[in-house]
């Protein structure tokens, strides 16, 4: 799944993401049917799905409410030529999803609600070779908030829409290189690690989302959401440590403002809901598909402002990123027989980072995804359990093209690639969910 952020998580992140930094699923009913949830989406929490789905609540004074507590857990493991392998040694976060919709009138529909990015987070040794691209971020963290709202235009024809801000807490720490001006340093001499920690918080980063909901037959519906960009960039604190090398002995370290900033990406969900109901059996299954145009992470920035270690500036700093344009396709649905309520999802997600710039920052590789769940359905409420499996391919990076960070050397001067080696990865998402309409 895309897993995150690091940076940056962020955009970058931590492990395993789905197409890029963050899986493609939002909130635990999307989970528990692998993000096959779009065209049926009809609750509180298709403010983050598809808004269109927030009109099937119409009607005045009509209100649901959801929320969901969950933990996504990353494993992650790094193999560098002629190496040991390096794992993650803090591979869990927590995730939830509150929201509430409010029916006005028989028509509209308006909501409100936050959620957590689907991003995981790591924290590896400070030595080894993976120490170059991320030592850790398990202080970083995505949350969205949106306000929305739908209307009915015809029996059968929904549109919604939302405003959305998201709230990133960037905590990363990495290794870069202090090798200065033209000189020539050994490749990994411990004496020139450049230890930095960057954390930054950027509370105003806009985007929004448009949905619609059709239903071509009483037992067909069909369904589109179109998510705009979002991007993430603020002056935060990034602190240097300086290295143990006797050149840098007695040189002060000045200043502590950076910028970090890089694009999270639009995309486009579109699903088919199939449905049928007997007196004690229903029955609904949806084919989906979630394209995120990655193309516009192309690389992140840390744009230091004044700071320096004795006279040498430290430069401004590019980790490239190259990524592309990622596919999910889902399949999942669930049966009620009665009160009790079973789901499952099966899907597959193309890869948003080529192999040559996958590191430790961002794991991103094909991945097959699976989900489950179940609960209680009654008297307008729903309560339940869901799970969410991950599976990424390895990737074995031959080619690499992330460069160590070298901020105190002339840009001309030849890089040095850290992200050669294997990777591997999974995510697990377990959780409990809650919704009620009255």
């Amino acid at each position: 799944m895309r897993t995150a952020v690091a940076l940056i998580a962020l955009a970058t992140s931590a492990g395993a993401h789905a197409g890029g930094l963050t899986l493609p699923t939002r909130g635990l009913h999307s989970t528990e049917r692998a993000g096959a949830l779009v065209a049926g989406a009809d609750d509180a929490d298709a403010l983050f799905l598809d808004p269109a789905g927030l009109a099937r609540i119409a009607g005045d004074g009509r209100r649901s409410l959801l929320f969901d507590v969950g933990y996504l857990y990353e494993a992650e493991q790094f193999t560098a030529p002629g190496a040991g392998t390096a794992n993650n040694q803090q591979p869990g976060t927590a995730q939830f999803t509150i929201a509430g919709a409010l029916g006005v009138g028989d028509r509209l529909v308006i909501a409100g609600g936050v959620t957590t990015l689907p991003a995981g987070v790591h924290h590896f040794d400070n030595n080894g070779a993976q120490r170059f691209a991320s030592t850790d971020v398990a202080g970083t963290q995505y949350v969205t908030v949106a306000v929305g709202a739908a209307y009915v235009i015809t029996p059968r024809l929904r549109l919604g829409a939302t405003l959305q801000d998201t709230v990133s807490m960037l905590d990363w720490s990495l290794v870069a290189s202090a090798c200065p001006g033209t000189m020539t340093c050994a490749a990994g001499d411990a004496n020139y690690d450049l230890p930095l920690h960057l954390t930054q918080h950027d509370y105003i980063a806009p985007s929004g989302s448009v949905g619609v909901q059709f239903d071509a037959l009483p037992e067909l519906t069909l369904g589109a959401a179109v998510q705009a960009p979002t991007k993430i960039s603020s002056q935060g604190t990034l602190i240097v440590t300086p290295p143990a090398s006797p050149t840098f002995t007695g040189m002060p370290v000045t200043g502590t403002n950076a910028t970090t900033s890089f694009w999270l990406p639009p995309s486009v969900r579109a699903g088919v809901e199939l449905r049928h109901h007997t007196d004690r059996v229903s029955m609904r299954v949806e084919a989906a598909v979630d394209v995120e145009l990655w193309g516009l992470h192309d690389a992140i920035t840390i744009a230091p402002d004044g700071i320096a270690i004795g006279a040498m500036a430290l430069q401004p700093m590019t980790i490239v990123r190259d990524y592309h344009t990622s596919v999910a396709t889902s399949l999942g649905g669930e049966l009620h027989v009665g009160e009790v309520r079973i789901a499952a999802g099966l899907g597959y997600e193309t890869s948003a980072a080529p192999a040559t710039t996958v590191s430790t920052l961002t794991i991103d590789a094909p991945k097959w995804l699976f989900g489950l769940g179940g609960g209680y359905s009654a008297d307008g409420w729903d309560l339940g359990v869901a799970a969410g499996l991950a599976q990424l391919a390895k990737v074995t990076v031959d080619a690499p093209a992330v460069a160590q960070l070298a901020p105190l050397r002339d840009s001309s001067g030849a890089p040095r690639y850290v992200n050669a080696g294997t990777y591997g990865a999974y995510d697990l998402t377990i959780g409990l969910r809650g919704s009620r309409r009255f």
